[in-house]
């Protein structure tokens, strides 16, 4: 038969009087300490359980000494703040240091930053057209028409003609030979239409393509989801002349906030790296949720990355609204473009430079041109769409 380890409490010669010493160890951490150093005391005269309490002791601290390190990388949620994630929250400037000191020896945490700069990939839709949507739609037969429908037609025409020549020349000469070329209707006066064209030039005809009486709008579409954010604009791209000023200015917009007293907009142009140190920051304080950039006062934004943050105070308390990122970019194509797209004037030149600045992805510019045209229904509209895509 075989005996239980010398080592355990109740093997060999001299039994405990403490049979349940052995279930303590299994526990031992656990114990209050009062327990422990009941049990220590314990130990110490007893010659079966001083060894067993000794070498548990022993692997215990082994395994403490030989186990995994205890990790010193940032939590997965300040590793999204410090990359400034869709969705991140603003990181406190002295653990933002501390982060970026260990990225310069942690690669496993350089290539997770990595990761969560790339924009995610656009939504496919790769499913099959419907049947009936595949196919070629079945051309509608011809419909056929009769001599006798024909000719009703003919005889119905030459009586309309008839009825009108009576009118105009009187029945005395209703019967009379065809009208001269004297008698033929003259051109009418030019119509509001008419007068709407966009003249040629010198020498040339007269345009058919007229000024729309309104602007249209671009549409809006539906993108890839940036986040929930109350901040709404600018956003991606903004255009800075070659003169040294923004071409169409800037104006920040959140949404709304219900008992708020004030709005502060935060600016911070940095490298665009998430390595980047803030290298200038600026603040602005308004009563409406839409807040324009002064160059005068504020001075004039050089081309590069910028992030900004809204805040608004309700109740004394400042509560974040939201935080965007956009890059003021020079771009002397793009301007020669406009230059272009604005010659004709009137509505028809604005349309021109609104869908052009649509179609470079200048969406904040477009936006604040938009607000300088006449007031419309669409353009109410145009507004209201494209803030919350």
């Amino acid at each position: 038969m075989t005996g239980a380890p010398a080592f355990l409490p109740g093997a060999g010669p001299g039994r405990c009087t403490r049979p349940d010493f052995a279930s303590r160890l299994t526990t031992f951490d656990e114990l209050d300490p009062e327990t422990r150093a009941e049990l220590d005391r314990h130990a110490l005269a007893c010659p079966v359980c001083g060894p067993a309490l000794r070498l548990f002791k022993r692997t215990d601290q082994w395994i403490e000494g030989h186990g995994p390190a205890p990790s010193t990388c940032p939590s997965a949620e300040e590793l999204f703040d410090y990359a400034r994630a869709p969705g991140s929250h603003p990181m406190v400037e002295t653990l933002r240091r501390v982060v970026e000191t260990h990225l310069t020896s942690c690669g496993s945490c350089r290539q997770e930053i990595a990761t969560l700069e790339r924009n995610p990939p656009l939504p496919l839709d790769l499913s099959a057209l419907p049947v009936e949507l595949a196919q070629d739609p079945q051309p509608r037969p011809k419909r056929a028409f009769s001599r006798v429908a024909v000719g009703w037609s003919l005889a119905a025409a030459a009586a309309v003609m008839l009825g009108w020549l009576w009118l105009q020349r009187g029945p005395s000469q209703a019967g009379n030979a065809p009208m001269a070329s004297s008698d033929k209707p003259q051109p009418q006066p030019a119509s509001q239409s008419t007068a709407n064209q966009i003249p040629a030039p010198p020498g040339g005809e007269l345009v058919a393509t007229a000024v729309p009486a309104t602007i249209q709008f671009p549409k809006s579409e539906l993108l890839r989801s940036q986040g929930a954010s109350g901040a709404l604009y600018p956003r991606g791209q903004v255009l800075r002349s070659s003169k040294g000023e923004l071409h169409f200015g800037l104006a920040f917009e959140v949404t709304s906030v219900e008992r708020v007293t004030q709005y502060r907009f935060d600016l911070t142009r940095h490298s665009g790296s998430v390595f980047g140190n803030p290298i200038q920051k600026w603040r602005i304080d308004s009563q409406h949720p839409i807040a324009h950039w002064d160059a005068a006062v504020q001075g004039a934004l050089e081309p590069g990355h910028y992030t900004w943050t809204a805040w608004a105070t309700v109740d004394g308390l400042d509560l974040e609204i939201g935080r965007r990122d956009f890059e003021i970019v020079q771009d002397p194509e793009l301007e020669q473009q406009l230059l272009q797209a604005q010659r004709p004037g009137g509505n028809a030149g604005a349309q021109a430079v609104l869908m052009l600045l649509h179609q470079r992805g200048f969406w904040s510019d477009a936006r604040v041109f938009a607000r300088t045209l006449p007031d419309s229904p669409e353009k109410t509209q145009y507004l209201l769409d494209w803030a919350q895509r």
